[in-house]
């Protein structure tokens, strides 16, 4: 039976948890900045998701949990230590059972309240904070990102207050610059574009890009189930190649020592003869 190779999945093993690790930290710091730099963020722009998800203490735990699986990982690769490869793998096994509980909570019993609540967010950052740059890159960013043009179309700009506009104009000959399909940046969070050059006219919470919501969440549950599984793998190939030079290491032992005996004529005892031999698991695969 070939074996795989040991040399390489030790080092895509720790390559990978080296990347886990440095994109850990970045989620530790951006929590504690959310936490500790940024209150205003926190408890005016978005109360409702940080009050009901904690989403920074959340996110801070999720950074923890992950540098420490990686760092499992890492010295486990590094050491060749099948212990810690085992418990790695077990790892590996727990986080994929918690992922298809959480995507199956998700996806079945808080997914319309998640997203209502969203909508909730998105409609209060452009009534009450449409004159802040933080809450108008938000919803710039968003619509860029999803492809859309306000709750429910390009007609919810109507009656609405975007950095002074007029509101003569604005929703009816001007939107956000998103709506047009225009990048924007942090330096011109309040651009707008004409009526003419409007490319979006969905709305980013009707019921057809809700399902593409729907249709997202099953897509990361998926991805990351997928991960899961390709770094058990190769975290089982290095354990395996790691137990298969510990046994040809023993057998290397016993043959020289062996071999001393015969040479010297050392005789065994009768105890020594009949001792039952315990042969390795792997000695098979060595023949």
């Amino acid at each position: 039976m070939n074996s795989c190779n040991g040399v390489l999945a030790k080092i895509i093993l720790s390559l990978i948890n080296i990347i886990l690790f440095g994109s850990s930290l970045m989620v530790i710091l951006f929590a504690t900045r959310i936490q500790l730099k940024s209150p205003e963020i926190n408890n005016d722009l978005m109360p409702e998701l940080m009050t009901r998800y904690r989403s920074t203490v959340f996110l801070l735990s999720i950074g923890i949990l992950i540098a420490l699986f990686s760092l499992i990982g890492f010295l486990g690769a590094t050491m060749e230590s099948s212990c810690l490869l085992n418990l790695y793998s077990t790892t590996i096994l727990f986080i994929c059972f918690i992922i298809l509980i959480l995507c199956a909570t998700v996806r079945f019993v808080t997914a319309n309240a998640i997203i209502q609540d969203v909508r909730n967010y998105f409609d209060r950052l452009v009534s009450n904070h449409s004159n802040e740059r933080n809450a108008m890159i938000l919803v710039q960013k968003w619509q860029s990102f999803v492809e859309c043009c306000g709750v429910d179309g390009p007609n919810y700009w109507k009656d609405k207050q975007w950095n002074n506009v007029s509101e003569k104009h604005f929703g009816t000959d001007q939107f956000p610059a998103s709506c047009c399909g225009e990048k924007v940046s942090c330096i011109n969070s309040s651009a707008l574009c004409n009526v003419e050059n409007l490319t979006y006219k969905n709305g980013c919470f009707e019921p057809d890009q809700v399902k593409r919501y729907e249709y997202g969440i099953w897509t990361i549950c998926f991805v990351a189930l997928l991960s899961m599984i390709t770094l058990m793998a190769i975290s089982c190939c290095l354990e395996r190649e790691t137990q298969l030079s510990q046994s040809k290491l023993i057998n290397m032992q016993y043959a020289i020592h062996l071999n001393d005996c015969r040479q010297n004529r050392v005789p065994f005892s009768n105890e020594i003869l009949h001792r039952p031999m315990v042969i390795s698991p792997y000695d098979w695969r060595l023949q």
